[in-house]
């Protein structure tokens, strides 16, 4: 794996998060299919909170997926409809 200015970030946002093994599978498959030098998948610790600014960093920084844990979901919902 290379990471490089044109990596793209793919993650999960939770809390706690530090549990994931997201990370761990997507990562796996993205070597299997070899294109860990294109992306790499990583979990991120927001809390409640901080959810609206977390999704719109998302949005401003052009990460290319991200996906909640079932704690956040309804919020995330509610401020993004």
């Amino acid at each position: 794996m290379k990471i490089t200015g044109k990596t793209k970030i793919c993650m999960s946002i939770g809390d706690p998060i530090m549990h994931s093994v997201s990370p761990i599978m997507h990562n796996a498959g993205y070597q299997a299919i070899e294109i860990d030098n294109d992306f790499i998948y990583v979990a991120c610790h927001v809390k409640s909170g901080e959810l609206k600014n977390c999704i719109d960093g998302i949005r401003a920084m052009n990460i290319r997926g991200a996906s909640c844990k079932m704690h956040h979901k309804n919020e995330v919902m509610q401020s993004y409809d």
